[in-house]
């Protein structure tokens, strides 16, 4: 229970929560900067003092923080902001005192936004962005300080029906109810063979989703009674899908003027169709199956000089008009029609589309359509369906996957969720205190894991199932200060005045061990990054880009600078490497209009080291967005010389079925083919030329792999498992903790951070010694024989950003032999830009002396080549990678150009799990293995970023450092026991593999524009403080009524963060996780989301929406219903940081589908409070509006909101 007291005016004075943790509040009028205005005093229980000070509209004009430093806001005598002004982040250090700057015209719209400018006296200017409206007040056009502009235009209904950016014209168009029912993307590759994206959106009676219907199928929707979503039906595995012809402008017609009246002109498409002719235009809508759609789009504009009205368009049967936008179209103005072909019967349709024009001639314009109906080509895959159950008041209670495996959930009597029972009948439980905190979570081999918290409900300590503990202190603004791990190792953080970190340090008891420091500009960007093994140099552009970065290695005699250029969109077109002040190499990306690569090049710079010839071109499905049909590989820019082109096959469901790898002649080097169950499980593997590793899989009810049968081979796998994921297989023993203890060959031993000490052999006596650091890094591997002579030795060194960035490898020990070095420099940050970084692209050997160049593709860990160099002055040899479904190298080859021929130098054999198990050339020496990971031959493991995984035992060799987060109840476990099909490139979580290689950047790219303002649920699963994993209980494992996945966005850089879906990752956007950040869901999967306005709690739930949404609002702990301070997330304008992640297709049409159309609508009454965008609103109301937008109303002034995604749909505002 929440208690409540107020002062004698009726203000509130306290709130006491049920843990009995206590708020003051404090309000007086007194004579300050402002002249007389309200200042309002918090104290928490912890003696914590913040202070605001308010205008006679109630406006923040200063804030004090816990720490003293202060926030200014500057107005106009409407109460604008025109200028918010941060605190000195260093005081009389050099760093000068962040401002921002805000323009407005007459009726309170935004014109500019001014941010800092980064380098005060340096060459860098202040970014500007520029806003304009029409005369209706909606935005029209948002032009950034690179004069790159994006551009909307609405209908006379103000919905937005086209966005134009530098890449192209998405079009939009509706029913006749304002619901968006077809989307057109840019044509891709403009008149190349592939097909602009369609998607259509289906809607039933009750006006809930029904269906979304893409070029390669249909998912669909279906409800009960109360609007829950009970099952959904996935793509048919080998469903057409929408006709080919489907799109804006691919049909044919006549050029000409219209005659049906001087009023119309008909045009087939809106972007780049051909105007057509009455009476003389025919547009096919292609070959489609039966009972399957084609859909086209013509524009109809009126050339005359008023308003013109059609009073009506008539079709017969089998076509269908399925959007209209207008009735009256303006004199000069547009409108659109949408039609849909769907053929009930084998035949050819030849029909007449006509336009009637209610006007003084009454005249008809007629368009001829055809189409074609031809049997269906579906064949006998079934459609996977999961469906759900709830229980009286709303909460799912069951989810049944499509081979009839089901999960359910039970709650307490506040909703939270206290056990969950997998398919198996396995449990895990959990328990909560008063404020909804999860205080203790037992695994099904009862496995407890207890958590305390502070009286602001910040996590103090983390205790496992052995006793042993991580503490956690932190100062008065909630910066974490102090953390104690399981070992008793102590960290320390320090924060400049804006709260960026500034230092870390270790302390071993005595003294400290290790400086991790942070420098920043004006604008927060990272300037430097120091430890003593690296340091790193930042410049930036205008824009925030990453320009040029100074690579500082401890272990190299020299530097080496990487300098990187941007097109329009903030896409890398140029990367160029300067290695000791000389060029080297030089990579340039092409994109086509969705943002996705289709062309990078490796060569040499004039002047420079002697670069091997590299270029790879990447071509994407015609039906689908993101997935390859081709890859080809050249030795040279030009494209001539031809090493391998890779060809992929799909099902409708959009699942890989087969990967073909083939030589200039077209002879196959590698190739593969796959099946799957209705669960998208992988059942059959078959490998061209080497049928012994045909494999044929099968798994238990909770999708872990128990068996590879390999026909004809002794090579067979199986594989057993206790309650929650440890094997059992003979000889396997595993004991508290999930720790395996044995597996009959090794045994195993433990720090008590859960690292791996020891690996002894049972029969030998041959012990392997292992030694982390403060961020459970592995630094030394030293072997001993059995008398403890060191036979073998390695060290591994990080940067301060947790990339591997070294090797020592002393292959006999304390032998006569010398130990080799390799060092490494990386592509960039992976916080920065999507996959554009946490790859390696040079190696350095002990001399300083370069050894490799990598080369690599579109998606995360999707090597193409490894250049070994031997000269500066000459080509190194170049190995080309030809890679799996999973990304695993299977076969490495050389190609001659004299010859014109490809060899396979080194063909490579996995087990499941991913243990190498043969390969044809050992002595070949490539850099990377299973999943495109990094193979070390020396320790037997793989590299996998923020772990090492063990794929002899399929297990990682230590706890997931982000814990819980990653949904995963084993900690140890890989991929959750379903190798054939996830991969994990984070060593964090693993996801499905199986349904495309869409890359999180495109998505991003997707949604940049519009994710303001609005968070979906999910579940916070890493926090890294500029690319530095903290420890994971700094942000507590908030379950944010996971359905997916979540996208948020904000303006501070400091902090990524990554949401996850079951078995996917999407990893994008920016966020400081903060004590005083409150979720408004409990860590319960399903329980409903709240918000707190005005009207005190307020369910949100809308339609299918429910339990997926909540708006996040406070970065104090909440809205206060009775006080109604409190503030959005202090940001400025929208800042997107993506990091490396690969999801599957279902999660984008998931996000379109079913999550846009659960954008809430809601009125709230937020004092205090800044929007995302940046727009400082005071006693606002906040109105969603029929075009999408918002508006938000303080009773002076209006502010629009950059719209969401015209599909967002919206039902009547809860109260």
């Amino acid at each position: 229970m929440t208690t409540y007291t107020y002062d004698s005016t009726g203000r509130l004075a306290s709130v006491t929560e049920s843990g009995g943790e206590e708020t003051q509040y404090t309000s007086q009028q007194q004579s300050s900067l402002w002249g007389g205005l309200p200042v309002e005093t918090t104290i928490d229980s912890r003696g914590v003092e913040i202070v605001r000070d308010y205008d006679r509209f109630h406006n923040i004009n200063s804030e004090t923080d816990a720490l003293g430093n202060v926030t200014y806001y500057i107005r106009d005598e409407d109460g604008l902001l025109l200028k918010k002004i941060l605190p000195d982040p260093d005081g009389a250090g050099p760093l000068g005192t962040p401002i921002y700057i805000y323009t407005y015209d007459s009726r309170g719209n935004r014109l500019t936004e001014t941010l800092p400018d980064p380098d005060g006296a340096g060459p860098q200017t202040a970014p500007v962005t520029t806003y304009t409206y029409n005369v209706h007040g909606q935005l029209e056009s948002v032009t950034d300080a690179e004069s790159q502009t994006v551009s909307y235009t609405y209908n006379s209904a103000g919905m937005m029906v086209t966005m134009t950016d530098p890449r192209g014209t998405t079009v939009y168009a509706y029913d006749a109810l304002g619901r968006q029912i077809a989307m057109y993307e840019p044509d891709p590759d403009g008149a190349g063979p592939q097909l602009a994206p369609v998607t259509l959106t289906q809607y039933n009676s009750d006006g809930e989703l029904a269906a979304t219907i893409t070029r390669d199928g249909k998912t669909s929707y279906v409800y009960d009674n109360l609007g829950r979503v009970v099952t959904v039906t996935q793509a048919d595995p080998d469903d057409v899908g929408l006709g080919v012809a489907s799109g804006i402008g691919s049909g044919t017609g006549a050029t000409g003027t219209a005659s049906g009246g001087p009023e119309i002109v008909v045009t087939d498409g809106v972007l780049s169709g051909q105007v057509l002719t009455d009476n003389a235009s025919t547009v096919s809508f292609g070959t489609v199956d039966v009972g399957h759609s084609a859909i086209r789009t013509f524009e109809i504009t009126n050339i005359g000089d008023s308003p013109l009205t059609i009073s009506s368009m008539t079709l017969p049967s089998d076509f269908k008009i399925i959007s209209y936008s207008d009735a009256e179209i303006g004199a000069g103005k547009s409108t659109t029609i949408t039609i849909q072909f769907t053929p009930t019967s084998v035949a050819s349709y030849s029909v007449a589309l006509t336009i009637n024009n209610d006007d003084a001639d009454e005249s008809t314009f007629e368009v001829q359509l055809t189409g074609v109906g031809q049997a269906s080509t579906n064949g006998s895959d079934l459609a996977a369906a999961t469906t759900y159950t709830y229980d009286a008041v709303g909460r799912q209670t069951s989810e049944t996957d499509a081979l009839s495996n089901t999960t359910s959930y039970a709650y307490d009597g506040l909703g939270r969720l206290v056990q969950k029972t997998d398919a198996e009948g396995d449990q895990t439980t959990y328990t909560y205190d008063g404020n909804g905190n999860r205080l203790t979570l037992t695994d099904p081999e009862d496995n407890t894991t207890t958590w305390t918290y502070d009286a602001l409900n910040r996590m103090l300590t983390n205790t496992n199932e052995l006793g042993k503990k991580q503490k956690y202190i932190y100062d008065a603004a909630g910066n974490l200060t102090y953390y104690t791990d399981r070992n008793g190792r102590v960290t320390r953080y320090s924060y400049d005045n804006l709260q960026r970190r500034t230092v870390e340090r270790w302390w071993n008891g005595s003294s400290y061990d290790r400086y991790l420091t942070y420098k920043y500009d004006a604008a927060s960007q990272l300037t430097e990054a120091s430890d003593p093994d690296a340091t790193y140099t930042f410049t930036y552009d205008n824009l925030g880009r990453n320009t040029s970065t100074e690579h500082d290695l401890a272990a190299l005699g020299f530097d080496v600078v990487i300098d990187e250029t941007y097109d329009a969109l903030g896409r890398r077109t140029g990367l160029a490497a300067e290695i000791d002040g000389t060029d080297d190499l030089v990579n340039s990306y092409a994109y086509d209009y969705l943002n996705r690569m289709t062309q990078v090049t490796q060569g040499s710079q004039a002047g420079g080291n002697v670069v091997a010839e590299k270029r790879a071109n990447f071509s994407y499905d015609a039906e689908d967005t993101y997935q390859f049909t081709s890859i080809s590989r050249y030795a040279d820019l030009a494209g001539t010389e031809l090493v391998a082109t890779s060809t992929y096959g799909y099902d409708a469901a959009d699942r890989i079925t087969s990967l073909t790898h083939a030589d200039s002649s077209s002879s196959t080097l590698a190739g593969y083919t796959w099946s799957y169950d209705e669960g998208n499980r992988l059942t059959d593997f078959t490998v061209a030329g080497y049928s012994a590793e045909d494999a044929t899989y099968t798994y238990d009810d909770t999708d872990q792999l128990t068996g590879a049968d390999r026909s004809g081979t002794t090579s067979d796998e199986s594989y057993t498992y206790d309650e929650n994921g440890n094997r059992t297989n003979t000889g396997y023993s595993t004991g508290d903790n999930n720790q395996l203890l044995s597996d009959g060959t090794y045994n195993y031993t433990y720090d008590d951070e859960g690292n791996r000490l020891s690996k002894t052999n049972i029969s030998t006596g041959e012990v392997i010694e292992y030694e982390w650091d403060y961020h459970n890094r592995l630094v030394s591997i030293v072997t001993k024989n059995n008398v403890g002579v060191v036979t073998h030795s390695v060290d591994y060194i990080y940067d301060i950003f947790g990339r591997r960035i070294g090797k020592i490898i002393d292959a006999d020990g304390a032998g006569a032999g010398t130990a080799t070095e390799v060092n490494y420099i990386y592509d960039g940050l992976r916080e920065e830009r999507g996959n554009a970084g946490d790859h390696i692209l040079l190696a350095f050997d002990e001399n300083d002396d370069l050894t490799q160049r990598m080369l690599y593709g579109p998606n995360v860990d999707q090597i193409l080549a490894q250049e070994d160099v031997t000269s500066l002055l000459v080509d190194g040899e170049v190995l080309w990678a030809l890679t799996d479904h999973l990304g695993s190298v299977r076969d490495v080859v050389t190609y001659d150009v004299m010859a014109n021929t490809t060899t396979v130098k080194n063909h490579i054999v996995y087990d499941a799990y991913g243990d190498i198990a043969g390969e044809t050339s050992a002595w070949v020496e490539f850099a990377f293995g299973f999943t495109g990971r990094e193979t070390d031959e020396e320790s037997g493991l793989y590299y996998y970023r923020a772990r090492y995984y063990d794929a002899a035992i399929g297990k990682w060799s230590g706890e997931d450092p982000i814990g819980f987060a990653a949904l995963d109840d084993n900690l140890y476990r890989y991929t959750y026991g379903s190798p054939t099909y996830s991969v994990d490139p984070s060593g964090h979580t693993g996801y499905s593999e199986v349904i495309t290689t869409e890359s999180t950047n495109a998505i991003v790219n997707r949604f940049r524009r519009w994710v303001t303002f609005t968070a979906f649920t999910g579940r916070l699963i890493d926090a890294d403080i500029n690319g530095s994993s903290r420890p994971q209980e700094v942000v507590p494992e908030i379950d944010l009524n996971l359905q997916d996945h979540v996208i948020l966005e904000s303006e501070d850089k400091q902090c990524a963060i990554i949401y996850r879906a079951t078995r996917m990752v999407v990893q994008v956007g920016t966020l400081i996780p903060s004590d005083n950040v409150y979720w408004p869901t409990p860590q319960d999967k399903n329980q409903t989301p709240m918000v707190w306005t005005n009207k005190g709690v307020t369910d949100i739930r809308d339609h299918e929406a429910k339990r997926r949404m909540i708006y996040k609002l406070a970065t104090e702990k909440y809205i206060d219903p009775v006080s109604h301070k409190g503030s959005l997330i202090d940001s400025v304008g929208p800042v997107w940081r993506s990091t490396p992640g690969q999801a599957k297709k279902e999660l984008l049409d998931w996000l379109y589908d079913v999550q846009l159309q659960a954008k809430i609508q809601f009125k709230a009454y937020v004092k205090d409070a800044q929007l995302v965008l940046g727009n400082e609103v005071a006693n606002a109301d906040i109105y969603p509006r029929p075009d999408g937008k918002y508006d938000i109303h303080n009773g002076y002034k209006k502010y629009e909101q950059v719209p969401p995604p015209p599909d967002a749909k919206f039902s009547p505002a809860p109260v």
